[in-house]
Order: structure tokens, then C-alpha cells, then sequence
């Protein structure tokens, strides 16, 4: 199933939310004592304490050193992940999309160990038994998750609750691996999102279409080792110039004027390309990137 396709599905879980909160999130820390009923209401509208692919983290305790991020693989999920700490002292934020993961019977189905089915959320949840580890559907096939160790076991909720993603896609360009195109060429559509299979590894590609041949395409992977003038040539098959500064982020074009390509704060490649005479678009659409 494509991601345009699941969400035609219908939202499993009522989405409203109360200073920020997803209601889920909310009535799990209202029925806890401990920090998620102590938190003070200013809490929602701080700044951001760091963010993961699109997904802003509003709360964390005190004193937790400098975060790091990777992608994981977690069982049938793949994700990216920020972490703070090690063992006892872990604090861990997860996000997986663009999963299979719709409904509670679908989150039975992972098999993932220590998860045992909660019956405070809608059962859209699963929660370890020590509360150390919370796992949830927070949008078909998106799946959210927060870890830690001993130490700070009463901060999972209230980390959860503080979870802010990234607004639902919409007009012009959606969400696509944590990205919001905010500006595509008139006259270009959403025409696909599909992941292909390529030497065993996965990536992914979402193309925008017209009249006269007129596409772009922006393709996202995990580089794998792989250096980004060599993911290029294997992948969208691409040669690079040098890179430029642009809008924030070091942006490699392609010698034939094609496409951009650029490296993801977590480590992923994005390649955007065009055809049909767009390609004097390229640096515009890469200027309104988030």
C-alpha cells in the first residue's frame, strides 16, 4: 500500500488536542501521578528541545549531555531515532514511518518483546511492563516511540505527551520522510509514492507530475556507507558538481542541471529532480524544503 493510499484510511484514534497534547497522550499522564501530572502547562508552548525527523520534542529532563542519531531497525520497522545517554541513563525518541502499522491488531503483529497491550489507550498503545519503553500509532503507519532507562522511567509519559509532528501533508508539496515541500511548479500533481528495492536495500521516491513530460521526483534514502557522490551514481544515477550553500544546507547540483542532491540532518540523501523544462525550478523548490 502507498502512503497516499493509507491515508485514505480512516484515523484510528480521535486526533483533537488540548495545549498540544494528542488525547491519547493526554489521558494516559491525567491518570498518573508522578512528573506527567506535574508538568507545568507553560511546558507546551516552549521551544523545541531537539527534533527527529519531523518531530518536535517539547519536554526532557534536566542535565541529559549532548543527543545522537541513527537509523534503526527494529524488527519489521525502520526508523530514526535520537538518544541521550546509555543504559540507565537513556532517554530514547523513535519515529517510524511509513509502516504497516494501522490498527491494534497490526501492532500485535510486530512482535516486538516487552510490549504488552494497554488498555488506557484506545489500545492504540503498547506499553512495556516496567513503563520503560511506550509505543504507539500516532497516524496510520506512523508510528511513535520513547525509551528509557531506570532513571528516568517517570519521564517517558510526560516525554510523550510533548511530542509535536510535523502538520498532516497538505498543499503544495505534503510531507515526504520528514521534509515539507512548500513549494512545487504549477501544473505538477502528486503522481506516485512507492519504495523500490534496489541491491537489497530500500528507498524511496514521491514524483509530482503534468502535461509535456513535466515531473519532479524527490528520492530519500540511507546511504549505508555509501559517500553521497557515490550514492548518486548508483541510485538516481546522477555525476555532481561541487557543493553549494544553499538555504541552509550544503547542496550538491548535478553537472546536467537535473537535479539537487543533499544530505538529510540524520544521515538519509534526498535527490530531487526534474524533467519537462522544470529543471529551472530545482533551486526554488530546494529553498522552500523544511
Amino acid at each position: 500500500m502507498t502512503e497516499d493510499a493509507a491515508h485514505l484510511r480512516a484515523t484510528p484514534r480521535r486526533r483533537g488536542l488540548v495545549r498540544g497534547w494528542p488525547v491519547g497522550v493526554l489521558l494516559l499522564a491525567l491518570a498518573l501521578p508522578g512528573p506527567a501530572g506535574r508538568l507545568p502547562i507553560s511546558a507546551a508552548e516552549r521551544a523545541p528541545a531537539a527534533t527527529v525527523d519531523g518531530v518536535e520534542i517539547r519536554y526532557l529532563p534536566p542535565s541529559l549531555g549532548t543527543p545522537y542519531t541513527r537509523h534503526v531497525t527494529d524488527g519489521p520497522l525502520h526508523g530514526a531515532a535520537i538518544s541521550w545517554g546509555s543504559a540507565d541513563d537513556l532517554v530514547r525518541i523513535t519515529v517510524y514511518r511509513h509502516t504497516d502499522v494501522f490498527s491494534p491488531d497490526d501492532l500485535d503483529r510486530l512482535g516486538l518483546p516487552r510490549h504488552a497491550r494497554s488498555t488506557s489507550w484506545e489500545g492504540y498503545a503498547r506499553a512495556s511492563g516496567d513503563g520503560s519503553d511506550l509505543l504507539w500509532i500516532e497516524q496510520p503507519g506512523f508510528l511513535l516511540r520513547v525509551t528509557a532507562g531506570r532513571r528516568h522511567i517517570d519521564d517517558v509519559r510526560p516525554i510523550a505527551g510533548m511530542l509535536r509532528p510535523a502538520d498532516p501533508p497538505g498543499a503544495p508539496g505534503g510531507v515526504f520522510e520528514g521534509l515539507r515541500l512548500g513549494y512545487l511548479p504549477e501544473g505538477v500533481q502528486l503522481r506516485s509514492t512507492r519504495t523500490v528495492e534496489m541491491d537489497g536495500r530500500d528507498y524511496r521516491t514521491r514524483t509530482w507530475a503534468g502535461p509535456n513530460n513535466r515531473s519532479v521526483t524527490l528520492t530519500a534514502e540511507w546511504p549505508h556507507g555509501r559517500t553521497l557522490t557515490a550514492w548518486a551514481r548508483k541510485i538516481p544515477g546522477l555525476r555532481l558538481d561541487g557543493p553549494t550553500w544553499m538555504h541552509g544546507k550544503a547542496v550538491h547540483p548535478s553537472k546536467d542541471g537535473s537535479a539537487r542532491v543533499w544530505e538529510g540532518p540524520y544521515g538519509q540523501i534526498f535527490a530531487l529532480t526534474a524533467t519537462g523544462g522544470l529543471q529551472g525550478e530545482l533551486d526554488r523548490i530546494v529553498a522552500g524544503v523544511r
